[in-house]
């Protein structure tokens, strides 16, 4: 008999994510060529023997091994991921901002994971992480700056500018930061015209900023 590739552990009712391990247990299904008959005792055996007795229950006085996969896969979802209120996740969503110490990265991870629960769909959940994106920002150089620039109409690209503009945001204070310690003045969160980053040069600041 072959090895298995991989391995998937029980599904946990009290911890896991149904449709995320369902996900998994797809791909697990797909790489090791699992054949059709095979599937339904397979995910009978890696749910475990707790999600086993409530699917029993579930779907008494059938058997599960009477359903087809897909059927079961059904059942585990509305059992263990109930319908959510659409309005209340969308209000999640549309109140999640940047905290100060959060990277865009994983602000960007934060409104995803957030939007999978909102009911977007297609060209719409690209529309709304952008308007998300834009809006959540923390830093208000970075997001007029944005804002200013026409063309980025997608989400991809309104994430990759401003992954560049963070970057460079930070090179600069870092810039700054280190000559504070050679006794020069360094003033925090106003504009290069005020002072923020008076040691990187204005060609440059312009270049980054002002395109």
């Amino acid at each position: 008999m072959a090895a298995h590739i991989g391995q998937i552990e029980h599904f946990d009712p009290g911890s896991s994510e149904v449709n995320t391990w369902l996900e998994r247990f797809e791909q697990y299904m797909l790489v090791n060529d699992v054949q059709n008959e095979k599937k339904v005792p397979l995910l009978l055996t890696f749910i475990g023997p707790e999600a086993y007795k409530i699917v029993t229950n579930l779907v008494s006085p059938r058997k599960p091994f009477e359903y087809s996969v897909e059927e079961l896969f059904v059942i585990l979802k509305q059992h263990f991921a109930p319908r959510s209120n659409v309005i209340a996740q969308r209000f999640k969503f549309y109140k999640a901002d940047q905290e100060p110490s959060e990277t865009i990265r994983d602000y960007v991870i934060k409104i995803k994971e957030l939007a999978n629960t909102c009911g977007f769909q297609g060209d719409t959940l690209k529309e709304a992480l952008r308007d998300r994106l834009v809006c959540g920002l923390h830093n208000e150089n970075i997001q007029r700056k944005i804002l200013s620039e026409a063309e980025l109409l997608s989400f991809d690209a309104v994430y990759e500018r401003a992954l560049v503009l963070e970057t460079a945001n930070k090179d600069m204070l870092v810039f700054g930061q280190g000559v504070v310690g050679q006794n020069r003045p360094f003033c925090a969160n106003v504009p290069f015209e005020t002072g923020q980053y008076p040691f990187i040069g204005r060609r440059r600041y312009r270049e980054v900023f002002h395109k």
